[in-house]
């Protein structure tokens, strides 16, 4: 498991979180869970997940962008542990793609 968050300054000179990424790798299975909050595509932030294949924790970003609340460091840390606990692989079913293409 990884977890950075990274706070800047507002103009009220409050500390405010300005991009988080939580990871959690499962080694066995090869696959990994992340959840972000960071701009996309000049977009402001934009909480997404990735759901893939991996072999290591990286801090390179996935191409695929899925669907996801914005979570709390807690929440997310809660959700790897009854994971690793349960001795089950992340459920990337569960996911939607971020964007909607519609053509």
């Amino acid at each position: 498991m990884l977890y950075r968050e990274h706070y800047e300054r507002n103009s009220a000179r409050d500390w405010e979180l300005a991009k988080y990424t939580y990871e959690y790798l499962d080694l066995p299975r090869r696959r990994r869970l992340a959840f972000h909050l960071h701009p996309l595509a000049g977009s402001p932030l934009v909480a997404h997940a990735h759901c893939e294949s991996a072999s290591e924790l990286s801090t390179a970003e996935g191409p695929i962008h899925l669907r996801a609340i914005e979570f709390e460091l807690q929440e997310a840390y809660g959700q790897f542990m009854r994971l690793y606990a349960a001795g089950l692989p992340p459920d990337c079913t569960s996911f939607l793609p971020l964007r909607v293409e519609r053509s």
